[in-house]
C-alpha cells in the first residue's frame, strides 16, 4: 500500500502530512506519502478527494494502493481520514464528528485497475483546471497514459458526484463563502 499523496504541497502542509500518517498508522490504510519523488514507479489505485482549504485554494488527496483488493470504499476513507484532514485545515478539531457524516461534500472519484486498463473516474466537478493531470501524477499514471493512452480511460461517473446538501452543509460548518469557494462545475448545481 503506498498511502495518502499530496499534489501542489502549500506551506504549513507538514502538520497535516503527520495528522494523515498519524491517522493511518493504526490502520489498513497504513502508510502515508508525499511528493513524487517518494512514490514508487508503478502506477497505484485508490480513492481521491479535493478538499478546500481556508485560504481558498483546493488540494488533492489521495489514497494510493498496490493492489486492487486493498482499495478503501469511499465512506471508510472520508471517515478514517479526510473528515480529520478538512477539521484541521480548518482549525475546527470539534467539528470532526458532523464532518465525517458527509462524505459526499467535497469532488472525489477513484483511479481503478482492472483487465490490464487503468480507470479514472470522476464526478466532473474537479475544483482546479489540471484536475487530470494532477491524479495521474498522484497514482502515478502520468508516462503510463503519455506512452500508452489506450491503456487509460476516463469515465466521468455519476456515483463520484458531490452531493450538494452535503456540499452546502460542509461550507456552513467551516463557514465558507459557497459562491467563491464552490467548485466551476458545480456552481449550476447548488446556485444555476
Amino acid at each position: 500500500m503506498e498511502g495518502v499523496y499530496k499534489v501542489g504541497i502549500k506551506p504549513n502542509m507538514d502538520r497535516l502530512d503527520n495528522l494523515a500518517k498519524r491517522l493511518l498508522s493504526n490502520r489498513r490504510l497504513n502508510q502515508s506519502r508525499r511528493g513524487t519523488s517518494r512514490i514508487s514507479a508503478g502506477p497505484g489505485k485508490g480513492p481521491y478527494y479535493w478538499v478546500p482549504y481556508p485560504d481558498g485554494h483546493w488540494q488533492l488527496w489521495s489514497v494510493r494502493v498496490d493492489r486492487e483488493d486493498e482499495i478503501p470504499e469511499h465512506v471508510e476513507c472520508w471517515k478514517r481520514v479526510v473528515a480529520e484532514i478538512i477539521a484541521t485545515a480548518w482549525d475546527k478539531p470539534d467539528l470532526v464528528k458532523q464532518i465525517s457524516r458527509l462524505p459526499y461534500s467535497v469532488p472525489r472519484g477513484r483511479v481503478s485497475y482492472f483487465d490490464n486498463l487503468y480507470f479514472l473516474n470522476h464526478g466532473n466537478d474537479a475544483p482546479v483546471a489540471d484536475w487530470k493531470s494532477q491524479i495521474l501524477r498522484a497514482f502515478g499514471l502520468t508516462s503510463m497514459a503519455a506512452a500508452r493512452p489506450d491503456r487509460l480511460k476516463i469515465y466521468h461517473d455519476g456515483h463520484e458526484h458531490m452531493f450538494p446538501v452535503e456540499q452546502l452543509k460542509l461550507y456552513r460548518l467551516l463557514e465558507m463563502s459557497s459562491v467563491q469557494q464552490l467548485p466551476a462545475a458545480a456552481q449550476g448545481v447548488l446556485w444555476g
